[in-house]
């Protein structure tokens, strides 16, 4: 609305009190200034750390720089704004990029739009979101790095760039180090290191089990990284058991996450059946989860199984209600065999028919079996 056209004050200086000097769209007038709101939101009061009485402020305008002016629970309080962080990373600053030394912003709320609130290397100002690399569920910023094994991949504006070394990690067992693809022969088994894993072959020892879970996650997790998340879940099988280089033949396959692998006795005298049941423990009551990528992965309870095995073949169990109907049939036979025996000693005679005579007269067969015996048929 247009006020009148006079010219009032020139500058706030010429009003009274807090009044500023305004224009009304045609001249230029004394008015109440409206309290100016800073962007963001006044943290919350926590439980039981009420702030001192006072009021040592009545408006965000009272409060330096980018602070607003907050109850404290009691009274207010000049203070920095609760953090508001939009989508994306900022941009990466290159040393020789180094921006001006102005706070142009406190955080994301400063900036307009998608704009984000980003330090230039000197100062803070709004700029647009930078370039990111992905892995697994994460954003990693443009120059930021991480370590895959034995290699550090460093997030550049095409992409992942790895570098490309041989891992050779030595293998540690019973706090004594081995070096890459050296041997290892112990009572039951024998081991190879491999980049600080051990590859055993099959048991010499009888104590073997097989254990088989799938954990509830999309296969497309671990494709194309495969031996990574072996070694990965290997060792964190080891770090949540407490135990080392029991693990052997450990694959991976499709239709979720399926895992298989075998626990081997190093030792004559190593207890794996307390270890079995306390992975079938932990597994069936979703108490072990790993993280690969950024994502959690449970085991899906359902899918335990745990075989022990003898040697290199499941050990032999016996299905006894078999072997007692066996058992039976086989007395059943004998008794029916003696009875038949005795039977035949008992009625056996001499009478003797020809051929014609038993045709002729089925009568005398009286319900007897009847056998050849040189061309005639004698009764039994």
């Amino acid at each position: 609305m247009v006020g009148i056209c006079t010219q009032e004050c020139n500058g706030d200086e010429h009003c009274d009190g807090d009044k500023k000097c305004c224009s009304n769209g045609c001249g230029r007038v004394c008015v109440d200034a409206e309290p100016l709101i800073k962007p963001g939101h006044c943290p919350a009061v926590q439980q039981g750390k009420i702030g001192a009485c006072v009021q040592y402020c009545s408006t965000d305008e009272s409060c330096a720089a980018f602070q607003k002016c907050c109850s404290n629970g009691c009274g207010t309080i000049c203070i920095n704004p609760t953090p508001v962080v939009k989508e994306g990373l900022c941009p990466a600053v290159y040393p020789d990029q180094a921006g001006t030394c102005s706070m142009e912003c406190y955080d994301d709320a400063h900036c307009e739009g998608s704009k984000k609130c980003c330090g230039n290397g000197c100062g803070r100002v709004c700029a647009d979101p930078g370039h990111t690399c992905r892995y697994g569920n994460l954003d990693y910023r443009e120059l930021s790095s991480r370590i895959d094994e034995c290699n550090t991949c460093v997030c550049k504006r095409n992409g992942w760039s790895c570098t490309e070394n041989e891992c050779t990690l030595p293998c540690e067992y019973s706090n004594k180090q081995t070096k890459h693809l050296e041997r290892l022969e112990l009572d039951c088994v024998s081991c190879i290191c491999y980049n600080s894993v051990w590859k055993c072959e099959s048991s010499k020892c009888s104590k073997k089990y097989n254990i088989n879970f799938a954990f509830d996650a999309d296969y497309s997790i671990v494709r194309g990284n495969e031996d990574d998340f072996t070694v990965k879940l290997i060792q964190s099988l080891e770090r949540y058991f407490g135990i080392k280089n029991i693990i052997s033949d450990l694959t991976v396959r499709e239709g979720s996450i399926l895992v298989s692998y075998n626990l081997i006795a190093m030792n004559a005298n190593e207890d794996l059946n307390s270890i079995a049941i306390e992975m079938e423990n932990a597994f069936t009551k979703g108490l072990y989860n790993m993280t690969y990528g950024g994502d959690v992965l449970i085991v899906k309870a359902d899918t335990f199984t745990r075989q022990k095995l003898q040697g290199n073949q499941p050990e032999k169990s016996f299905n006894y209600i078999g072997i007692g109907v066996g058992c039976v049939l086989v007395g059943l036979v004998l008794i029916i065999g003696l009875a038949t025996a005795i039977r035949k000693r008992k009625f056996r005679k001499s009478k003797k028919y020809t051929m014609n005579e038993v045709l002729c007269d089925p009568a005398q067969d009286n319900g007897h079996a009847t056998g050849i015996n040189n061309g005639s048929f004698e009764e039994y």
